[in-house]
């Protein structure tokens, strides 16, 4: 519904449930998933096209992101028409996935691996031996976290969680972020959306555009900043403001 996460099955059903809201919300959320995929794209170019960076670390990745827009072939898009050899990616999740012919064809891609391991749990992530053979931290690693810290709550401490992953990475590194917020969040569909939420099993945590910014610490903001997704070097697919907003932002570690 927001994109992608690693709650998959969860996802789905709420956003069927949230779909039965009516068509205007059900328009929104269609437009707001497009313009957060689109997002990833663009960002994803960025890192790769404009600072050369070609190794990437996804934290709660899903079957979902198997599709036309995913990390992979962004990645490897734009490293082929930059002329940039040697695109790593690593994705890290432990839920339950049942593979497509899709994920079956990644498995044998050697320039892809699979890690099951809890995202909330970044330190035994990067410690695992073949997170080490595959991604060469002494060099600039992109860190992906898109649709995943609004599924982390409070008790979890997302910023803990963010700051393991970027002290571990090297200068240049950069972090790609996305999460939906509270501001300006309709009161009555952000309490639906809590409620459905709530009822599966995967609360969903609001926060604000400071409480968003706040995960990049002491990370040099890449222009535009934290902003709409689709404000983040593109436009809005809408004539009109969306009913439930999601806040991305780019940032480069020094």
């Amino acid at each position: 519904m927001l994109g992608t996460s690693q709650h998959s099955e969860a996802d789905a059903k709420a956003a069927e449930a949230v779909l039965s809201l009516g068509p205007s919300v059900r328009e929104h959320l269609t437009t707001l998933a497009r313009e957060s995929q689109e997002f990833l794209t663009r960002a994803i170019h960025h890192v790769v096209r404009e600072e050369g960076i070609v190794q990437f670390v996804d934290f709660g990745f899903s079957a979902n992101q198997l599709n036309d827009l995913s990390l992979h072939r962004a990645a490897k898009e734009a490293a082929a028409e930059a002329d940039l050899p040697g695109v790593r990616i690593a994705y890290v999740d432990n839920t339950p996935t049942t593979y497509t012919a899709a994920a079956l064809e990644l498995a044998e891609d050697e320039s892809i691996i699979f890690l099951d391991v809890n995202p909330l749990t970044p330190a035994r992530a990067l410690a695992d031996p073949r997170l080490e053979r595959h991604i060469d931290f002494s060099k600039p690693v992109c860190v992906i976290m898109f649709s995943f810290l609004h599924y982390v709550s409070d008790a979890d401490d997302p910023r803990g969680v963010v700051n393991r992953v970027m002290r571990h990475v090297a200068p240049g590194s950069h972090l790609v972020a996305h999460h939906v917020t509270s501001d300006g969040l309709d009161p009555v569909l952000g309490a639906h959306v809590r409620q459905l939420f709530d009822g599966i099993g995967t609360p969903m945590s609001f926060r604000s555009q400071e409480e968003f910014e706040k995960f990049f610490g002491e990370l040099e903001l890449l222009e535009p900043g934290a902003v709409d997704t689709a404000d983040w070097r593109g436009r809005s697919l809408l004539n009109e403001p969306h009913p439930l907003r999601a806040l991305a932002a780019v940032g480069r570690k020094r």
